[in-house]
């Protein structure tokens, strides 16, 4: 299934301060303006990079300043064009938020029929922050601070997120969803570049009844997280590293659940529990599915990275799934944004791994996003879908 957003919904999540204006196609090439943030001096140079130009700086990309607004001229094809905003050719100088994080990339439709598209976003990467950064938490969330986590010698913070019925039905017991990466999943003050909203999506469609209430337990990464969420040891780029990812699943189903269950009123049983991640956290959710489907039989694979290897050049993930001998009774939903890899070749391979190995009842949902790109906005926008078919447990 794909989801198709028209008029390009995706693009205004980065330009909800100054809005789009939308004009009639006239040619074969958008024309993307940009309203640049104050602090851009007259002598910076804006470039617009994206999968059109392999993510590389081209003199042709060098946006003009014309009036109020910088532009350029980009060929537009029938696939998306994923894209963002590089001051003076430095990474570091991307859109950003006013008080200070980052910004997920930008998505342009062609279907949408455009050739004219304003941008805008208030700050660059580095600049002094113009607004405060405030919680952004809502409803009944605790945290639970410096859990042990003997596997690996450390300590843990992790969220619980209670559901609105949760303190006045007090003989109720709840399902439960565990969260990979706590820090992006409730609070922008906490979050790396963008939160899930979680909090905000639940409350909302649990006060409209449009799902059964949960609790959602967010457990924070550690400073080693390329290590804790790998179960195989892995080379990126030059550097080597060591798995840890059992310890991590260890410290989840030996250590931490039993706190949480003794803690809170939870429906104990794997048709009842859930674990989900994104990334690195969605390899590991798939690692769950493995491995875990004695406890977890939920399972939520956001943006699974699809594209580590071992030194010997072999795709762990996709090695250990021919491996296993069969997914047995569990039900796996896992998702995909087009403008991740550029194509869906790495998704339909693992989808066609994972279909052979399902038995007893499991089943595999899939979902290709081809607006979607590798950034929590878009695990937010996807989130419902998982949430509905959790909540029908």
């Amino acid at each position: 299934m794909k989801i198709k957003y028209g008029m390009t919904i995706v693009i205004t999540l980065i330009v909800v301060v100054f809005g789009i204006r939308i004009f009639e196609p006239k040619s074969a090439t958008v024309t993307f303006m940009l309203k640049a943030p104050d602090s851009t001096a007259p002598a910076d140079e804006i470039h617009i990079v994206g999968n059109f130009s392999d993510w590389k700086f081209e003199s042709k990309h060098a946006m003009k300043l014309e009036g109020e607004f910088y532009r350029v001229e980009i060929p537009v094809s029938e696939k998306p064009l994923f894209y963002t905003f590089i001051k003076n050719q430095s990474w570091q100088h991307g859109p950003a938020q006013a008080y200070g994080k980052g910004m997920c990339q930008f998505s342009y439709n062609p279907e949408a029929g455009l050739n004219i598209v304003e941008n805008g976003f208030p700050a660059w990467g580095g600049d002094k922050p113009t607004e405060p950064l405030t919680s952004s938490l809502v409803g009944n969330i605790e945290k639970l601070i410096d859990i042990d986590f003997p596997q690996l010698q450390t300590k843990r913070d992790v969220w619980v997120y209670l559901p609105p019925s949760y303190q006045a039905e007090s003989n109720t017991a709840f399902p439960v969803l565990y969260m990979m990466d706590g820090q992006n999943v409730f609070d922008k003050k906490t979050s790396y570049s963008g939160e899930w909203q979680v909090d905000e999506t639940l409350q909302q469609m649990f006060t409209e009844q449009q799902l059964s209430e949960f609790i959602v337990i967010a457990i924070d990464n550690g400073p080693r997280r390329m290590n804790e969420y790998s179960p195989w040891k892995f080379q990126y780029g030059d550097d080597v590293f060591e798995a840890e990812g059992e310890q991590t699943m260890k410290f989840i189903t030996q250590t931490l659940k039993p706190l949480i269950d003794d803690k809170y009123r939870t429906q104990v049983g794997k048709k009842t529990t859930g674990i989900a991640g994104s990334s690195l956290g969605g390899l590991m959710a798939i690692y769950s599915a493995l491995n875990y489907s004695d406890i977890f039989g939920y399972i939520g694979a956001f943006s699974p990275s699809l594209g580590i290897e071992n030194e010997e050049g072999v795709n762990v993930l996709f090695q250990a799934i021919e491996q296993v001998n069969q997914i047995d009774d569990v039900v796996i939903y896992t998702d995909m944004g087009l403008g991740e890899y550029g194509d869906y070749a790495k998704f339909d391979k693992l989808t066609q791994l994972l279909n052979a190995k399902l038995t007893n009842g499991a089943s595999l949902t899939t979902v290709k996003d081809d607006l979607g790109r590798h950034c929590e906005a878009s695990w937010s926008e996807r989130f419902p879908r998982f949430a509905s078919q959790f909540s029908k447990n």
